[in-house]
């Protein structure tokens, strides 16, 4: 028997006898970490808490959910989950009404998981390896970026030519990764570093079309932060007097933490 879809107000409807859920996120409003799991709670339509955390003051209720005291973490019933993609796909995989963000399909689902790990090893450390770094160590991340960006538009365009989304017209958790940084901090580094995405390239012209598709989600822009706002967070990390793990890490040429 084909498996049966339903949307959110369906799969309330189906567990309205069921204990209502307690669902929080704790994030900080700057982090594209934690947009990731935001854009996903707003493209699965769950209800949920957001509570801002400054992470220069975390609160013991933070401490007590991740000892490690970063977000995203995701309290659902008192039990605690981080790191932006987990906290994803958990949230898909426990309310599995449509829009899916992975396939059903296990190859699919697999070859979305491999350009998951190129966006995460590849791309984002990258995007502060320009922010931080200097001379010729600039020169060679802007190169590396602009490579890594040219093969995952490949993989966009064999995965689903028409897109514009990775695996067609809904946004994905591939996407949902990319999203925070291509192309939401995009012009935090035409700001500190006059670095532009050439999206006129064509190696590039597949991702252009999911460029265009998350500037304009619904989900995607309810996560927006004010650019002016946004742009201050990351000054440090241009004159590279950033303290975060995730600095420390680019410095000391580590994988992100």
């Amino acid at each position: 028997m084909a498996e049966l879809s339903v949307n959110a107000d369906a799969y309330r409807a189906l567990h309205a006898d069921k204990k209502e859920d307690s669902l929080k996120l704790y994030g900080s409003w700057f982090c594209p970490f934690v947009q990731r799991s935001w854009i996903t709670l707003e493209e699965k339509k769950v209800d949920y808490e957001y509570i801002e955390i400054d992470p220069y003051a975390k609160p013991p209720e933070l401490m007590k959910l991740n000892p490690r005291g970063l977000v995203p973490t995701l309290d659902h019933n008192g039990r605690a989950l981080y790191e932006s993609l987990i906290v994803s796909e958990y949230v898909d995989e426990t309310w599995p009404h449509e829009p899916k963000l992975l396939p059903d399909d296990t190859f699919k689902k697999a070859v979305g998981r491999i350009w998951i790990d190129h966006i995460n090893k590849k791309i984002v450390p990258t995007f502060y390896r320009i922010l931080q770094l200097r001379d010729a160590e600039h020169e060679e991340a802007k190169e590396d970026y602009l490579t890594a960006l040219r093969e995952l538009s490949q993989a966009y365009e064999a995965s689903s030519p028409e897109g514009p989304f990775f695996f067609g017209p809904c946004i994905s958790l591939v996407d949902i990764a990319l999203a925070p940084w291509v192309p939401l901090r995009d012009f935090v580094l035409e700001h500190y570093k006059t670095f532009s995405i050439p999206w006129d390239d064509p190696q590039l012209k597949r991702l252009a079309a999911y460029k265009s598709a998350v500037d304009n989600s619904p989900s995607v822009r309810k996560t927006l932060a004010d650019p002016e706002k946004l742009l201050g967070t990351y000054e440090r990390y241009a004159k590279n007097t950033a303290t975060s793990e995730v600095a420390k890490a680019v410095n000391a040429k580590k994988g992100l933490p």
